[in-house]
Order: structure tokens, then sequence, then C-alpha cells
């Protein structure tokens, strides 16, 4: 597994399961939602949503979150 600063940014699902875990705890999840909702990032964990999430998401609504 690699260090915590790279949970965000990793392939690996159960690194990115345990960065959007911390994310929970994050004083600025909402900021990050607004931004991840309006820059669309395809990469990495934002405001708790793996990227596996987000295309799920997508998916089911054509719309990014």
């Amino acid at each position: 597994m690699a260090s915590s600063s790279g949970w965000w940014l990793s392939d690996d699902a159960e690194e990115q399961e345990a960065a959007a875990w911390r994310c929970m705890q994050c004083p600025v999840i909402t900021s990050c939602a607004g931004y991840i909702e309006h820059h669309g990032e395809l990469a990495g964990v934002w405001a708790g949503i793996t990227q596996g999430d987000r295309t799920k998401r997508t998916r089911k609504t054509g719309e990014p979150s």
C-alpha cells in the first residue's frame, strides 16, 4: 500500500477507498465537492468519491458528478 498521500491518486481500489474514508473527516469536503462538480476532474478521489464511483454515476445519469 502506498503512503497515505498517494491514496488520492492511486489506481488501487483499496487505497482509493482509504482515501474516500479519510475525506469524510475533512473540514473542506463541501468545497471539494463543489470543485469537482464544476471542474469535472477525472482522476483521483475527490470529496469522498472514488474515480470508479464517479464513472458509475456518469453512466447512470449521463452527467459527471
